[in-house]
């Protein structure tokens, strides 16, 4: 009665919200190199039945060893010729290969760091 991933999703809850249902959702850590409104301790929520960058916005990529966020904007209506920024940031334009795109970010939270304590 949860998304698949390391951390529980609330079916109910997530269902509840008027979002997209909650089998479609995964949480993720975000890697290093991503957008910089993005943190590699930060986590994000995935939608991923939403891969269609023709509405800007972030994404997740799966870039092998780690989860990429760019800021996407699809520049044709057909074909996968993409515009790929970093926030605030001109971008460039690149043909994106469809199996790396996970889908589109529709929640982020960054991670608080954790200090040890100090010993007296």
């Amino acid at each position: 009665d949860h998304a698949d991933g390391p951390w529980f999703i609330p079916q109910g809850f997530m269902n509840g919200m008027g979002g997209p249902p909650a089998e479609s959702l995964r949480l993720a850590m975000v890697g290093a190199h991503s957008s910089p409104a993005f943190h590699s301790t930060d986590v994000v929520m995935i939608d991923i039945t939403d891969r269609n960058p023709l509405n800007a916005g972030y994404f997740a990529l799966d870039m092998g060893d780690h989860l990429r966020i760019r800021h996407l904007e699809q520049v044709t209506p057909n074909g996968f010729c993409v515009k790929i920024a970093k926030a605030n940031q001109s971008g460039y334009e690149s043909m994106l290969e469809a199996d790396i795109l996970l889908g589109r970010i529709i929640f982020h939270a960054q991670m608080f760091p954790t200090f040890p304590q100090a010993t007296p």
